[in-house]
């Protein structure tokens, strides 16, 4: 009876650490989560425990009343379907948290992340973007927008998002890719005289910056 116990334990314990595993994989906010349209309601972004955001994209694919939306084609709950008919995309990532491209949904088909052409931006200038505290922006842009369902909203606190305390926020934030350096008067002792001096900077340069 005794070995009977041990081996309930151990599988009961096997189960739990699968689990675990399992539940590893979103950095969306577990409380923090939501998206709002007027037409298919509340979006759940981390029900799936799909949907991670990185400095080049967000992967994986989001929950709501419509079905699942997907961020990128390598990523649905089909498996990796880029290449296909759609093309390859995806909600891309700057670094820095401006968001552009195109997530997808089978019932209401794109959704666009940013207004992209000039033209469009122009008349409609709309941009989802990630500030460094994680959240998707209330202050400067947490709009995308449907031809078929019209916008869909990141943050309560946006104007005509309609208030309250939801939003999709993530464990992911943008770094500053610059900085300012600041230095004392360096005095040359002579009137109007000029001493070269020297500057170290210690650290390595990022990719792609001069």
């Amino acid at each position: 009876m005794r070995q009977r116990w041990i081996f309930l334990g151990l599988g009961l314990l096997f189960v739990a650490l699968a689990a675990l595993v399992v539940q590893a994989a979103t950095n969306i906010d577990s409380t923090y989560k939501w998206a709002w349209n007027d037409v298919v309601g509340w979006i759940d972004n981390f029900a799936t425990d799909q949907v991670v955001v990185s400095s080049q994209k967000i992967a994986g694919y989001a929950s709501s009343s419509f079905g699942f939306i997907a961020y990128d084609c390598a990523t649905t709950p089909n498996g990796d379907v880029c290449g296909g008919a759609g093309g390859n995309w995806k909600v891309l990532n700057d670094g820095d948290g401006n968001l552009s491209g195109w997530a997808w949904n089978d019932e209401i088909g794109w959704i666009s992340f940013w207004c992209g052409d000039p033209n469009v931006c122009a008349s409609s200038n709309y941009q989802v973007k990630i500030e460094t505290s994680g959240d998707f922006s209330s202050a400067s842009g947490s709009w995308a927008w449907s031809d078929t369902v019209g916008w869909i909203c990141f943050h309560a606190s946006t104007t005509g998002c309609g208030g309250g305390s939801w939003k999709t926020k993530t464990t992911w934030f943008p770094q500053s890719s610059s900085g300012t350096l600041t230095s004392s008067i360096f005095d040359s002792q002579q009137q109007a005289g000029v001493v070269p001096n020297t500057i170290t900077w210690l650290g390595n340069q990022p990719a792609g910056t001069n």
